[in-house]
């Protein structure tokens, strides 16, 4: 059951399709890496890369693009929007996220843009702070799904409801103690004896 369970959640994961160009450099490596923790942590299913001039028509409901824009990918950026566009109509459940290492100096309308000031990483002295605020802002866009989504128990609840357990255990035997060897009341007593002493020949 656990197992058919985990196959469902992986189901439902969506798919990177992750469009980048050589020239990306060692931006390049950071994304992909990036990529393989947020598939570790249960939040996508499977990476699939393209360059800038291939179709993607493979896309799934809930699948994701994600774009490298650099100086060779750029000039592809109108065809790829369109592509998108076109998949979108049939597929309404896609998400589409750039990521900014050089200026497209263009619309992006169809993207989810990083870093969210939209200076490219190429252009700012904070590109590792930018990228941890790139992999924050995905861990946003793609959430993490478990295999049992119903309410997750924190370790200060896990504490309260160990210590109310105990408690009950220990009322329990509390109560066992002080009932053990307890005699029967009056009433008992007198049934007992009654029974002991019944003589049959009164009644005849």
């Amino acid at each position: 059951m656990a197992n058919q369970k985990t196959l469902a959640a992986m189901e439902a994961l969506p798919n990177i399709h992750l469009i980048m160009a050589k020239d990306a450099g060692f931006h390049a490596g950071i994304i992909e890496k990036m990529i393989k923790k947020l598939q570790a942590e249960s939040r996508i299913k499977t990476i699939y890369k393209h360059a800038a001039d291939e179709d993607f028509d493979s896309m799934e409901d809930g699948d994701v693009l994600m774009l490298m824009l650099t100086e060779k990918t750029i000039p592809q950026l109108p065809a790829i929007q369109n592509k998108l566009r076109f998949i979108k109509n049939k597929i309404s459940g896609l998400q589409a996220i750039g990521i900014l290492v050089d200026d497209p100096k263009t619309e992006t309308d169809e993207f989810i843009i990083f870093p969210k000031d939209r200076i490219a990483l190429r252009e700012r002295k904070d590109w590792e702070q930018a990228w941890t605020r790139i992999e924050e802002g995905l861990r946003g866009v793609l959430p993490e799904k478990k295999d049992n989504p119903s309410f997750p128990l924190g370790k200060n609840q896990l504490k309260i409801i160990i210590s109310l357990l105990v408690l009950l255990v220990a009322a329990i035997a509390f109560y066992l103690n002080q009932n053990e060897g307890t005699e029967p009341a009056n009433g008992d007593q007198e049934l007992l004896w009654d029974e002991a002493n019944w003589d049959e020949s009164q009644w005849q």
